[in-house]
């Protein structure tokens, strides 16, 4: 009777690369087995099997230190007798030979597969004589086959079959009556998944050799109804304590379920590559490295390319900050960052410069994907941001006329209305006048009326005046800024001569492309103001030039008068705005050389401080050189 084990084997493992001694710490629990402990060394591997006396040490040949597993195995057997199965995955043909001189129990070569390890266990604690009753006990044997949910058969070294577990049997369609004694090759035939032709069975090789043998991943079983079964199989020898062969074990599973799955993975990978590729989004994938320091481009998709104007095969691989080092600048670096910390997605939009002007806009939105890697999908919309802006502008542009036709609207219905009420008053004392026979009362209240009229033509002159610019321009022509304000101080000689005023002239103008009659008519108004505004300026002076400012040539106007309070700079270029109500003028100056000055595309604002003078400053356009 066999001894049937009540307890896990329990297993040393010493492998000096972390990341492989989980990987094998997880095969060798997964196949039922306990890991006891681990090492790094040959002499921690020597301390830790004399520590812990486990059933078996699974060694890698190279290991840290001046020591090696060959060392260490020497060691281990001279002090507990624990038996050792060498792994490597190296193929030095020295070092094997050295490695076999210490009659390991089994090695493997990295990488294999959890079945191969099982049957390499397997077999060594039978060599090593931890269970030497498991080959004298069929009913041992027995009992272990009919637990495995792998399908297992053992031949005898002749080939031929000598037990199956009913999972092989279901497989197959053999019943173990049937098949004992019968060539292994009867019962298990193999073929080529993909070809269709006869795989060799590998049993006599075996037996021959005494390697173990793993077929290829497109095996499959031709049962004995002519099913074909997908299946994932490996072979390995049975020795006996002498070292000699007595049989094979043939491990195998039905991959039936994992190859649908399979199919439908790639499946869905390719749909996804299809969709991947047809978004009208652009998508770049980034592998992150370095703990976030880096990311890399992993994939990236058609419209990536466009956008970007970069092919794919040009990226992959290849750190973004390589590729793209302005992402720093526009902090979308620390974007990437902060969504892979934090798992957050962030909108993140940016926009372009050249020339000291934006040139475009991206919106970029970024996710960190399950498996760790972060993508940003990305569209330039840099045309739906210029139609957004002139929409907003048309808006604001809307909403300051009917700001001024409000005005407007205020203006006839009050200022043109105060000269006819003035008008009306003075026609009926006019008329109480002449029954009376008052001439001189007559002549005094005409000159009433006369001022009236005056006055509402001067609001009607400026009204036509404001709403014909735009609409009717004399066509621009280059001119240098000199002769225009040569003409504006022509124009306004007297009330310079009779304001005592002193005039400054820049030299060098530029040459501007304006409609010259209106921009005459812009310095005209801005001269008149600075000297109708003077106040009691002992010796007042008028300064006319220019200055550069960021790129843009910045024409002014500038005098040494009662200036503007700066909360009024705005409010004086409102339509028939007047800050002082005795002055002459309708208040329509300004609003009327804020339209002209716009019309040209240009900006109008003032610097001044009450008390300090007033600089109006305007921008119009250069004339190329």
């Amino acid at each position: 009777m066999g001894v049937v084990r009540t307890e896990k084997i329990r297993i040393l493992i010493v492998e000096d690369e972390a990341i492989v001694a989980e990987d094998l710490e997880l095969a060798v629990t997964n196949i039922g087995y306990e890991v006891v402990g681990r090492a790094v060394s040959a002499d921690a591997a020597v301390n830790k099997a004399v520590e812990l006396k486990p059933d078996l040490v699974l060694m890698d040949i190279v290991l840290r230190g001046e020591k090696n597993g060959i060392d260490a195995s020497q060691e281990i057997k001279e002090k507990v007798d624990i038996p050792v199965i060498f792994l490597t995955a190296y193929s030095d043909v020295g070092l094997i030979d050295r490695a076999k001189s210490t009659e390991p129990y089994a090695y493997l070569v990295k990488p294999f597969q959890e079945r191969q390890l099982l049957a390499s266990i397997e077999t060594a604690l039978h060599k090593s004589g931890i269970e030497k009753r498991l080959e004298e006990s069929e009913e041992w044997l027995a009992t272990t086959l009919m637990s495995i949910g792998d399908a297992v058969i053992a031949t005898d070294g002749a080939g031929c079959v000598k037990s199956m577990n009913p999972v092989s049997e279901r497989l197959t369609g053999w019943k173990q009556g049937d098949a004992a004694g019968k060539p292994l090759t009867d019962v298990f035939k193999i073929i080529n998944g993909e070809t269709g032709e006869e795989i060799e069975n590998p049993v006599t090789k075996i037996l021959r050799e005494g390697v173990v043998v793993e077929l290829a991943d497109q095996t499959t079983l031709m049962a004995k109804d002519g099913a074909k079964i997908p299946i994932d199989d490996s072979f390995a020898p049975i020795k006996n304590d002498k070292g000699s062969i007595i049989g094979t074990v043939l491990a195998f599973r039905d991959v039936t379920e994992r190859k649908v799955a399979e199919d439908a993975l790639r499946e869905s990978e390719e749909r996804f590559r299809m969709m991947f590729e047809s978004m009208s989004d652009a998508v770049a994938v980034y592998e992150v490295v370095d703990g976030g320091k880096d990311f890399i481009f992993k994939d990236f998709n058609r419209a990536a390319e466009k956008v970007d104007d970069i092919k794919r095969e040009d990226l992959i691989g290849r750190s973004v900050l390589d590729v793209f080092p302005a992402v720093v600048d526009f902090g979308l670096f620390g974007v990437f960052q902060r969504v892979w910390q934090t798992g957050k997605p962030e909108h993140h939009p940016i926009s372009f410069y050249k020339d000291e002007r934006i040139a475009g806009w991206r919106e970029n939105h970024i996710y960190k994907l399950p498996s760790g890697e972060i993508v940003t999908i990305y569209e330039d919309v840099t045309e739906r941001k210029q139609t957004q802006d002139e929409q907003e502008r048309l808006v604001k542009e809307l909403e300051a006329k009917n700001s001024e036709m409000e005005r407007f609207t205020y203006t006839v219905s009050h200022d043109l209305r105060s000269p006819l009420t003035t008008i009306q008053g003075f026609a009926n004392v006019l008329r109480m006048d002449l029954e009376k026979g008052e001439i001189e009362k007559v002549k005094n209240n005409l000159k009433y009326i006369e001022n009236g009229i005056i006055k509402m033509a001067r609001l009607l002159n400026d009204t036509l005046e404001l709403s014909r610019i735009g609409r009717v321009a004399n066509p621009s022509e280059d001119v240098p800024f000199g002769e225009l304000v040569s003409e504006a101080l022509e124009q306004t000689s007297e009330q310079i001569k009779s304001g005592g005023v002193e005039i400054s002239v820049s030299e060098d103008f530029p040459v501007v492309y304006v409609d010259r009659i209106k921009i005459v008519e812009v310095l005209v108004n801005l001269i008149e103001n600075s000297i109708n505004y003077m106040g009691d300026e002992p010796h007042p002076r008028i300064d006319i030039g220019y200055r550069t400012e960021d790129g843009e040539t910045v024409f002014f106007v500038r005098d040494n008068g009662i200036g503007i309070d700066p909360g009024s700079h705005e409010k004086v270029f409102e339509l028939f705005c007047k800050l002082d109500r005795s002055t002459r003028g309708t208040g329509a100056g300004l609003a009327i050389v804020k339209r002209i000055i716009e019309v040209h595309e240009g900006r109008i604002w003032i610097e001044s401080e009450k008390g300090g003078g007033c600089t109006v400053c305007a921008t119009l356009p250069i004339a190329p050189c």
